[in-house]
């Protein structure tokens, strides 16, 4: 994993925040659409994202779609979790195949587990 493209001149950075639940049918068109425009805009692109709900979950699918899409260009998804769990241990071979790499960013340790998703929302932001 450890494809890390974080920073850089060159490279585009999205983050994702959306709901737990999507209520728009056509949302995964709409958001392959906008992506699509994000990636033909460059070469190197991060797409980061809470892996937490619906909204979620279709944007990584999006981003996966254009992965094989766009095999010429360099993009990254990378999941960044509020804090470590035992599911990213356990379930680290599905993580692979999903995502690029698993962030835990360091301005969260030792933050309290109740406020340690809102304070991974803002460090995505």
């Amino acid at each position: 994993m450890h494809t890390k493209i974080i920073g850089g001149d060159d490279v585009l950075n999205c983050t994702f925040a959306g709901h737990r639940e999507v209520l728009e049918p056509s949302m995964h068109n709409l958001l392959v659409d906008s992506l699509e425009k994000l990636v033909r805009k460059s070469n190197e692109i991060a797409f980061y994202t809470g892996g937490m709900g619906e909204f979620d979950a279709m944007c990584g699918a999006a981003v996966r779609q254009l992965k094989r899409h766009f095999p010429e260009k360099k993009i990254c998804l990378y999941l960044v979790c509020p804090y470590m769990t035992m599911s990213i241990n356990r379930d680290a071979y599905y993580l692979k195949e999903q995502y690029d790499d698993v962030l835990i960013p360091s301005e969260l340790m030792g933050c309290h587990y109740k406020s340690a998703i809102t304070q991974r929302n803002r460090w995505l932001v």
